[in-house]
């Protein structure tokens, strides 16, 4: 059974690594969540739960939401109005309708994670439409004005209202910038957090089930961008800004699928050398198994617990480095406990 949970977490990157050779990005790697933060939104879906029984979604036992049903997180969060669990819990469900983005615009008036929740709005589509105002949007970039994912979702906003060289400049911006993240450390260290609070540590499922959602989640809405620069690929400049966009989701990507793809954005693109992009899926490769392995020796040769300040380190090595020396970190915490 924990070789199975292991295997859920690492299984979705082999096969992210093996998808290199792919012609398109896909529209949704992975998961309901991914579903509900990129597809457009069902004006008439049934509403978002908000502490009545009656408004609440039926929940699909098979599903992601399922597994935090099975395990009692959604029922911890339900009762909850820290706005910790409100934000969680609506991410968690994130329902196509209408009343999950009016209650993102309510938690932006008390949630800490502002940035996060603006983002969340930036990237949703009603009717196939982006609905994230201007000012949500400048003032997601005011907040993190060197984050070129921020950009990337202005140049959608641009390429839709037809403005073909604003969308180009703001991918030029996305190409220069010297980070790239869509919040996942943010929204692993929210789920992390409730499982603390909850349980006082967190087990071997635990972070399994952690990581594993948090990858679905994560995923920027590449295809958009595909789109982009395929329809744009004659121009030189336009080459220019994709390639330059994936090179620095390859180097700043949180996670290995955005580096993965940010690679293959760079290959596409790019003139010159593209070795060290092939060198780095073999390597990964090889890394990710043998981290696979040293964590399932761990979790076999004895319980896998994972206190708070572990769990607070390891996030913030994932927000700052990224996911492979956050999992080193865990595994040499946890191999020295």
């Amino acid at each position: 059974m924990r070789f199975k949970y292991l295997m859920l977490m690492i299984g979705p990157i082999l096969l992210a690594v093996g998808y290199w050779a792919s012609v398109s990005i896909p529209e949704r790697p992975v998961g309901k969540l991914q579903e509900a933060a990129q597809e457009p939104v069902d004006k008439d879906g049934s509403h978002l739960a908000k502490g009545t029984d009656t408004q609440r979604a039926k929940i699909d036992p098979d599903g992601e939401e399922g597994r935090y049903e099975e395990d009692g997180l959604i029922v911890y969060l339900e009762p909850s109005a820290d706005p910790r669990d409100v934000l969680l819990l609506l991410v968690i469900r994130g329902h196509r309708n209408e009343n999950y983005l009016s209650s993102l615009r309510e938690l932006l008036a008390y949630t800490s994670e502002r940035a996060l929740v603006l983002y969340l709005i930036a990237r949703l589509r009603v009717d196939g439409a982006y609905v994230a105002t201007e000012a949500e949007l400048l003032e997601l970039q005011a907040i993190d004005p060197d984050n070129a994912e921020v950009d990337v979702l202005l140049a959608h906003r641009a390429y839709e209202n037809g403005d073909t060289e604003l969308a180009l400049q703001h991918i030029q911006n996305a190409a220069g910038a010297s980070g790239s993240k869509a919040y996942q450390a943010k929204y692993l260290a929210m789920l992390g957090d409730a499982y603390l609070r909850r349980n006082g540590y967190l087990t071997d499922k635990d972070f399994v089930s952690i990581i594993g959602y948090g990858a679905a989640y994560a995923m920027p809405n590449l295809s958009s961008f595909d789109r982009m620069c395929r329809e744009n690929s004659e121009h030189p400049d336009w080459r220019a800004a994709c390639g330059g966009r994936g090179e620095v989701l390859f180097e700043f990507g949180e996670t290995v699928l955005e580096r993965v793809i940010g690679a293959k954005f760079a290959t596409d693109y790019l003139p010159g050398d593209i070795q060290h992009y092939a060198d780095y899926r073999e390597e990964i490769q090889e890394t990710l198994v043998s981290l696979g392995t040293e964590l399932e020796e761990i979790v076999t040769n004895s319980d896998l617990f994972i206190d708070r300040q572990t769990w607070e380190i390891y996030v913030e090595i994932y927000e700052t480095e990224g996911e492979i020396p956050a999992l080193r970190y865990l595994i040499d915490a946890l191999s020295n406990a």
